[in-house]
């Protein structure tokens, strides 16, 4: 006879062995998207998400990576092909971030799962192999000068001296003497207007010149004052002319400038060895400020600067590239307090490390709202190189929601970019201004909206979010590009400018100024110039700008333009390279 617990125990066994236990639910996986990319302004795009344990009701989200942000694309639909498929019918905002996307998907009972960087979102035209080379604009050189707006393009004949350099509106200074053509460097980078105390101004002109040192030669910095009549200030350091060679007997080129709320004069270059910076200081009237930094200049090892500004505080930015023993770092933004010192309230002791810039050329400061941030613009590492414009909040970090985690890039025609120049209007729409390399070098504009969105409403529409100009069919140099305001402070358009070669023969050419305007929309204003485009020639034939000058370009509040540069003579009064400003009325 059995026990009577053995026989209830066994009981409940069987009970229990009919029962179906709890399995481990199954786990979702995400794995791949078909497509895997899309355009800013793409609507109603079926993307395949592979991966499984989907289940019917299944629904699928877009993130940018890393994050819990949809970043502009919006999933309109998901429908249920098997437990290893979903359709995801989505729509890309015009303004989505350029990054790379994780796609998440929900079952309704609430299991999630989640690949990485599955999609990315790219600019208009980022796909594309390959874009129409753009047919040369051939404008002749400007040879009119008009004493007031006549309604067309023309050099202001109130400038300069006609029977000097005509036909007036153009202005040459030698600073340096006769220096021999192939050891000269007399070339201004940047023009500001300085106010004086009396209500009225003066042009600033900051660049590079010469000096003998024994049987060799040395550059330094030279800053000149001009009168608006384009006369040198004699008031002005020594007849309107200030220099400053480095005590080390190195030289060093100036590559660009600023003036502070009370008339200091900043110049800012580079070493031409020992891979230093340097930034000088010089009083209104054009003595050295020995109350920067107690000397004067401020250096700074393994720094390669491009360009610099200034805060409305007076807080000197300085932007470039970081250099290691053996290759770049990436990009580097400094800030100074106005006596020189570092800013240890900005970024690691006043500096801030930008990592994925292969060049750094332009800085600029841009308000949102109540937000004011700083801008650093060059070209990407990656290859091919890109635009890339990099965010930098007022303590120095990136700035997350800009772009994609910091940075924005916009890529065309599969061809190689770089900006050299950025602006910023008032409502904090981002105009960057560079080359892209098609059949040659060619003037190139992109708008970037407030949080880093290309703007493919913007410029030509075989080349969407840019603007793609050439000169003569040969190199285009660009250096700057500034806003054109009506009478009430609106910005009506813009101008570029840099420096443009016109092919004679198989090795030859000429170097002209080249510029152009344009509408806020980026299409061509063609009342300008010969069909947009406006070329200046101080007489060489040889006219040129040093590289990267992202401030050599200035457009008054009366809507006359300065430019500034350098031309070479091979003989006669200006022999060798000069000091050269031009004048114009758009």
């Amino acid at each position: 006879m059995r026990h009577p617990a053995v026989t209830l125990g066994c009981l409940i066994l069987a009970v229990l062995s009919h029962l179906s236990l709890p399995r481990a639910a199954a786990q979702i996986t995400v794995n791949g998207a078909n497509p895997n990319t899309a355009a800013q302004g793409t609507v109603n795009l079926d993307v395949i998400v592979s991966g499984s344990g989907f289940k019917k009701g299944a629904k699928a989200h877009w993130f940018v990576t890393g994050t819990t942000n949809p970043g502009g694309v919006t999933v309109n639909s998901t429908s249920f092909n098997n437990s290893g498929q979903l359709t995801a019918n989505i729509t890309v905002a015009g303004d989505a971030v350029i990054s790379g996307f994780d796609i998440q998907v929900v079952n309704t009972d609430g299991r999630t799962g989640k690949g990485t960087e599955l999609f990315a979102v790219k600019a208009p035209g980022s796909n594309k192999t390959s874009c129409p080379v753009p047919q040369p604009l051939n404008p002749p050189v400007a040879s009119l000068a008009c004493s007031s707006a006549s309604g067309y393009t023309c050099l202001d004949a109130t400038f300069g001296n006609a029977a000097s350099v005509p036909p007036g509106g153009l202005v040459l200074t030698n600073t340096d003497g006769s220096i021999p053509g192939q050891s000269d460097i007399d070339a201004a980078a940047t023009v500001k207007l300085q106010p004086q105390g009396d209500g009225t101004f003066r042009y600033v002109a900051i660049g590079s010149t010469t000096q003998t040192s024994g049987s060799s030669y040395l550059d330094g910095t030279a800053v000149l004052r001009y009168n608006l009549d384009g006369s040198l200030d004699t008031s002005f350091g020594t007849g309107g002319i200030t220099k400053f060679f480095p005590p080390s007997n190195g030289s060093m080129t100036v590559n660009d400038g600023a003036i502070d709320s009370s008339g200091k004069i900043y110049a800012l270059g580079n070493y031409q060895s020992g891979g230093s910076m340097f930034l000088l200081r010089f009083t209104p009237s054009g003595a050295l400020d020995t109350s920067f930094n107690g000397n004067g200049y401020l250096t700074f090892t393994n720094f390669k600067v491009t360009a610099m500004t200034l805060q409305p505080d007076d807080k000197v930015i300085v932007a470039g590239l970081l250099f290691g023993s053996k290759s770049v770092v990436g990009g580097l933004v400094i800030r100074l307090n106005t006596n020189g010192s570092f800013d240890s309230t900005f970024g690691s002791n006043g500096q801030a490390t930008i990592a994925g810039f292969d060049t750094l050329n332009a800085i600029a400061l841009q308000a949102v709202g109540s937000q004011h941030y700083i801008l650093a613009g060059g070209s990407s590492a990656a290859t091919p190189q890109s635009f890339m414009v990099a965010r930098l909040t007022q303590a120095g970090t990136l700035d997350s929601p800009f772009g994609s985690s910091g940075t924005a890039k916009a890529t065309f025609c599969g061809s190689r970019s770089r900006i050299y120049s950025l602006s910023v209007d008032a409502t904090g729409d981002i105009l960057a201004f560079g080359w892209n390399n098609l059949a040659n070098l060619v003037y190139a504009v992109a708008r970037f909206a407030p949080n880093g969105a290309v703007d493919a409403s913007f410029g030509d529409p075989a080349t969407p979010g840019q603007a793609i100009l050439d000169f003569y069919g040969g190199a285009n140099n660009p250096t700057s590009i500034q806003p054109v305001l009506d009478s009430l402070g609106n910005q009506v358009g813009f101008i570029v400018g840099g420096y443009v070669s016109q092919p004679t023969g198989p090795f030859t050419s000429n170097n002209f100024w080249g510029l152009a305007k344009y509408h806020t929309d980026g299409s061509p204003d063609i009342t300008f110039g010969s069909n947009g485009g406006f070329a200046i020639d101080f007489g060489s034939k040889d006219n040129m700008v040093l590289l990267p000058s992202s401030s050599n370009l200035m457009v008054q509040s009366d809507g006359r333009v300065v430019v500034v540069g350098t031309s070479k003579f091979a003989s006669g009064t200006y022999a060798g390279y000069n000091f050269a400003l031009a004048r114009f009325w758009q």
